[in-house]
């Protein structure tokens, strides 16, 4: 039996479910006790996302964001071409998607 099979069979099987639903996954947030900080989580990603923050990224994080969006929709309802968002003014992208809170976050 080939190793796809053998992981496929143990993922399948009840057992190892039951394991796996009495650890769960790792959450970042609950190992330094901030799982109901929600305002902080949001300011530090509109931080992030803010081509205009001192993080030194640049614009580069809001585009990535938005290409990840944009990419898992399908494609007769994307608001923008993933092209645009690497080559275009982003407030004005940001205005095709719909004045989202994070166009409030970011150029507000």
């Amino acid at each position: 039996m080939d190793i796809e099979n053998q992981l496929s069979d143990l993922l399948d099987d009840p057992k190892f479910q039951d394991i796996s639903q009495c650890f769960g996954r790792f959450n970042l947030f609950e190992a330094v006790g901030g799982v109901r900080r929600e305002l902080a989580h949001s300011n530090f990603l509109a931080f992030l996302l803010s081509p205009n923050r001192p993080h030194g990224s640049g614009t580069e994080p809001l585009r990535r964001v938005l290409r990840c969006i944009v990419e898992a929709l399908p494609k007769e309802k994307r608001p923008v071409r993933a092209l645009d968002i690497v080559t275009g003014d982003l407030a004005r992208l940001m205005q095709r998607f719909g004045g989202s809170a994070v166009v409030g976050g970011v150029f507000g």
